[in-house]
């Protein structure tokens, strides 16, 4: 059995670094390395190759971006290829398609169709796409590879909200043979990733590229569990080969959403499963993420998990308790097995606090002070007790066949992850004198930091108990949760680094129809700033969201004729609104909670709810909205489509008649024309 190359993966998403690249260089001389992926600042504007050119053809362009910072990503990645190809490793550049300046379609309108969104069939882009390659590498010769991604970028090239003019298998295949060809051409690598957000995103992807591949060679590089680094989810069923391609396993040795570094995160038992998975199907390549937002996993208390990814693949063959005990007989020789049992821990502790039964809580690491990216992840709908999932069902984060656990199960989970973390400082203590002093620090700092970001996880699951109760008991003055705010600030504020400064919270939250490339940005890569002053301002935010969504329901509760609303950017009602994960945002702002359906990332984007009905008879569908924010929307009502526009004021109302045996009212809401429509509520009345 031939041994796939092993890539290490690099600067996820994080600006080009020489001398962090130098140092990864001299670790990996303790392993057996292949090959370097660099991923780079890939969500923004300077990451990939548009953050390596001047866009020389492309005046108007070349006008918004910053050539100092050009040159210097060009001498950066110059350097990094050279020090890899010193030692005999090729270098792969990450780049999404297609990242550049928010006013895009004024620089180069001759890219885009009437709705503003990408003319992908159009000459200019095909153009657009080869002058981009030519001119990057000009300036970048030595690069081995590329690794295209075809999803979360500024501007979508897959989910078109007019999937018949541009089906999207269609749009794959075009894109990949563009850059297949240029690529073999010119002797490089071509990686595509198959990576996507929903199911649908994969199977065009891997249809697009069968397609492409039936005239090209190229190599499909897949995650190794879907969507994202899930530790509760199963090998990607997506990890296959697609004829006339190469397979390569994209896995993570750091923890993405294990905490990231900050947190103890042990994963050798998946890790094991996910290297015999690969063997398996046959995959030419791991490439393993060994960093994350500045973080590495190179010489932490848990680099484990690097050595476990080495050792499986070494030996598809060997067990993870072989590979607890080789790593801590070499790391701690006079307590073995309390290492182990520690380093396991560590496993049921960030499953504990980072998930509730399994669902993950945040899918930003550094959290997000902002409630919209709470929302992004389902987890609202998750404090509703007792209640179905499967609306979530296109939210990766989201089991959505098990119903929402008790309020009292999800804060029982996270005592018990609490406890965990005292427990394990006290058998810290007892070992002290047994460990390296190095290793025993960092493996201290980590349980240090479990414990804290254990309190503030915990407020703030406090709270939005609170919020959902308070809410489903109609108290316009939140007394529950104004208590757990007062709680949480007196449980956080105590254990945050006062040299860090706490900025107040704001009530309005900026709105982007691209991706925000600050989303990763990490001024600090301490547990104050990852952590703890993030979930802070979140817990803060929660009563000016109670109020603005307390006075949209308000709105529909006086109606006497009112049957059924929901609020549809709101925390309670949250589980009631399925949408795809990243499509349809749900915002605070000027006091009021609303949820925007698409953005150019997902402009096939929409909003789907179920009304309840009482019995047959004449009803009446009232959906509210900002007039000012949309030149109209597409709502397709128990099938039956309509174009809407919404009134001065800000309604849209269609007379039903319904039959007895209806029981509910099916409406979906998408985007029509080039703005994207933002929705506060929809509700159905009796006539």
């Amino acid at each position: 059995m031939n041994q796939p190359e092993i890539t290490w993966s690099l600067m996820h998403p994080t600006p080009l670094d020489v001398d962090y690249f130098n140092k990864v260089i001299k670790a990996s001389t303790k392993y057996h390395v292949d090959s370097f992926e660099i991923c780079g600042e890939c969500h923004t504007t300077y990451g990939g190759i548009d953050g390596l050119i001047f866009f020389k053809d492309y005046p108007a362009v070349r006008q918004h971006v910053d050539s100092t910072i050009i040159k210097s990503n060009q001498e950066k990645l110059n350097s990094i290829i050279r020090a890899a190809h010193n030692i005999g490793r090729p270098v792969y550049l990450w780049h999404r398609e297609i990242m550049l300046p928010e006013a895009m379609p004024e620089f180069a309108p001759e890219l885009f169709d009437e709705n503003l969104e990408l003319d992908l069939f159009g000459n200019a882009f095909r153009i657009f796409l080869k002058n981009k390659l030519t001119e990057f590498f000009e300036s970048i010769p030595n690069l081995d590879g590329l690794v295209l991604t075809l999803t979360e970028a500024d501007f979508s090239v897959i989910h078109h909200s007019d999937s018949d003019r541009y089906p999207p298998v269609k749009v794959v295949e075009y894109i990949v043979r563009i850059f297949a060809e240029f690529l073999n051409i010119h002797n490089k690598q071509f990686i595509l990733r198959s990576f996507g957000s929903i199911d649908r995103d994969y199977e065009d992807i891997l249809a697009g590229a069968e397609l492409a591949a039936k005239d090209f060679h190229f190599e499909i590089e897949t995650k190794i569990t879907a969507f994202d680094f899930n530790p509760f989810f199963p090998v990607n069923p997506y990890l296959k080969h697609v004829p006339g391609t190469t397979l390569s396993a994209e896995c993570d040795s750091l923890g993405e959403f294990m905490g990231a570094g900050q947190l103890p995160a042990a994963n050798v038992d998946n890790i094991v499963t996910y290297v015999k998975a690969g063997y398996e199907r046959k995959i030419e390549r791991f490439a393993i993420r060994v960093d994350r937002v500045g973080n590495s996993i190179i010489n932490s208390a848990y680099e484990i998990n690097l050595f476990a990814y080495d050792q499986a693949i070494k030996n598809p063959k060997v067990n993870p308790e072989e590979i607890y005990s080789i790593w801590a007989e070499q790391h701690c020789p006079d307590c073995e097995r309390e290492l182990i049992n520690i380093l396991k821990f560590g496993f049921e502790y960030v499953t504990k606090m980072l998930y509730i039964d399994g669902q993950l809580i945040f899918h930003t690491n550094p959290v997000s002070p902002m409630i919209k990216w709470l929302k992004a992840g389902g987890i609202p709908a998750v404090f509703q007790e007792n209640v179905s999932l499967e609306n979530h069902r296109h939210i990766w984060s989201i089991f959505d066949e098990k119903q929402s656990p008790t309020h009292e199960k999800i804060l029982r989970e996270k005592d018990q992850a609490i406890e965990l973390a005292l427990a394990v400082l006290k058998k810290l203590d007892f070992t002290k004198n047994k460990m390296n002093p190095d290793f025993y620090k960092k493996l201290r700092q980590l349980w240090e930091n479990a414990l804290k970001v254990g309190v503030a996880i915990r407020a703030l699951c406090e709270c939005l108990c609170a919020y959902v109760t308070d809410m489903r008991q109609r108290k316009p003055n939140f007394p529950e949760l104004t208590h757990a705010i007062k709680n949480a600030q007196m449980s956080i504020q105590p254990i945050i680094d006062r040299k860090q400064k706490i900025k107040a919270h704001e009530n309005s939250e900026s709105v982007s129809d691209a991706i925000e490339h600050d989303i990763f940005k990490v001024t600090s890569i301490e547990v104050n700033t990852v952590y703890l002053i993030q979930i802070l301002h979140l817990i803060e935010t929660l009563g000016d969201e109670y109020i603005a969504e307390f006075k949209e329901s308000a709105h529909w509760t006086k109606r006497k004729d009112i049957v059924d609303y929901i609020v549809c950017g709101g925390i309670a009602d949250d589980y009631r609104v399925s949408r795809y994960m990243h499509a349809s945002h749900g915002f605070l702002k000027n006091s009021r909670v609303y949820r925007q359906v698409g953005n150019r990332m997902f402009p096939n984007g929409y909003i789907e709810c179920a009304l309840k009905t009482r019995s047959t008879g004449k009803y009446k569908l009232i959906v509210s909205g900002d007039p000012n924010a949309s030149e109209g929307f597409s709502i397709l009502i128990n099938d039956h489509s309509i174009n809407a526009e919404y009134s001065a004021d800000g309604f849209w109302e269609q007379a039903m008649d319904l039959p007895s045996d209806a029981q509910r009212v099916t409406v979906r809401i998408s985007k029509r024309g080039k703005t994207f429509p933002q929705i506060y509520s929809i509700a159905i009345v009796k006539i």
